[in-house]
């Protein structure tokens, strides 16, 4: 149990700044429509937490243990970050504003 009240207490200290990291990085790729793609990933965030949370749970309680569901979370996980490479190379920094600390970005 004191374990648990740990990695309980660590979550929820760092997961607030996983929506920061939105606000933070949609202007910097995609400053003619931010508030768009700020709205689809939040979209689609949420559809992931309303889907995703009983079709885990159904495996676990198929498997007996949450072993199964954790790895496939690592496996979505890993899985996103290589799809992301080819995106992070795509795009190119061309322009900074050091006074408002905003940065352009341009697909190329």
């Amino acid at each position: 149990m004191p374990l648990l009240t740990i990695s309980l207490a660590v979550f929820g200290l760092f997961y607030g700044g996983f929506f920061a990291l939105y606000a933070a990085s949609g202007p910097d790729y995609f400053p003619q429509a931010t508030g768009t793609v700020l709205g689809l990933w939040s979209t689609l965030h949420s559809v992931g937490m309303i889907v995703g949370t009983p079709i885990f749970g159904l495996i676990a309680d198929l498997a007996g243990s949450f072993h199964h569901s954790f790895y496939l979370a690592a496996l979505f996980g890993i899985v996103a970050a290589l799809l992301l490479i080819p995106l992070r190379k795509s795009f190119e920094r061309v322009g900074s504003n050091m006074l408002a600390g905003t940065k352009v970005w341009t697909r190329t």
